[in-house]
């Protein structure tokens, strides 16, 4: 057992894994739990399922941009998968971009408006400061991360509740695996509004489906440059409908 740190929002616990690699407990810093509230029923009134769409596809244009920038990934290849499963509720969004090592998923991605752009110049940023992510990270029912760089494969699952508990589980294996990261997100059924008041009702949460004309609209309207996005929906009988995004 490694030692602990009493630093907030860093290292609580770590351990060594018999297969090889790393697994520690972190915590979010102080603020993240003070503006969560905020910032999820933000989320809702604007749509909580294109919203999330729009800041991971934003992030994983990043990683991809990054890749590219970098030369690992060639002009032209980078891909971004954008999958909404009618029957889990989910939302998964994965990339061949640069992917992140365990550092850069506690002190950005696991950090209250962290926001991480590699050392890409700010011409070629597509997002902001991170600040949409506690949207999707408290208003949705579990977040499953899943990143790979340089030989490093970094997972976490979590809920609102462990967040705000502040601990947080990361698992770091070596891996012969591509870089590239994917985050998969659960949504709530319904949710509350005006809650505590004589409005208060009960709304529910729809995911866009491939029947819909518009599905996302930030697929109309892209805002990160040549880079092939397949959209793809899974329905409630299993089927599986596939296209590049923005085409319906």
């Amino acid at each position: 057992m490694r030692a602990k740190s009493e630093r907030a929002g860093r290292l609580l616990e770590a351990k060594d894994l018999p297969e090889g690699g790393i697994e520690e407990t972190i915590a979010f810093e102080n603020d993240l739990a003070r503006q969560k509230l905020q910032e999820g029923l933000n989320m809702y009134r604007s749509g909580w399922a294109k919203v999330t769409i729009k800041e991971l596809v934003q992030n994983a244009w990043d990683g991809v941009d990054a890749a590219i920038y970098r030369g690992e990934v060639p002009e032209g290849s980078g891909r971004i998968e954008v999958t909404i499963d009618q029957n889990d509720r989910s939302i998964t969004v994965s990339d061949n971009g640069s992917g992140m090592l365990r550092d850069v998923v506690k002190e950005a991605f696991f950090t209250a408006s962290g926001s991480y752009k590699g050392d890409l110049p700010p011409s070629r940023r597509s997002g902001g400061y991170g600040k949409a992510k506690m949207g999707f990270m408290f208003g949705s029912r579990a977040l499953e991360l899943t990143t790979i760089r340089d030989g490093q494969k970094t997972t976490a699952r979590v809920t609102p509740d462990i967040i705000e508990a502040g601990k947080i589980r990361l698992k770091t294996t070596p891996t012969t695996e591509p870089n590239g990261t994917s985050v998969k997100v659960w949504a709530f059924d319904k949710y509350t509004v005006s809650a505590g008041t004589a409005n208060q009702y009960v709304a529910t949460i729809d995911l866009p489906s491939h029947y819909d004309r518009n599905p996302v609209e930030f697929f109309q309207k892209p805002l990160i440059g040549d880079v092939e996005i397949v959209e793809t929906h899974i329905d409630h009988s299993g089927t599986v409908h596939s296209r590049p995004a923005g085409i319906t």
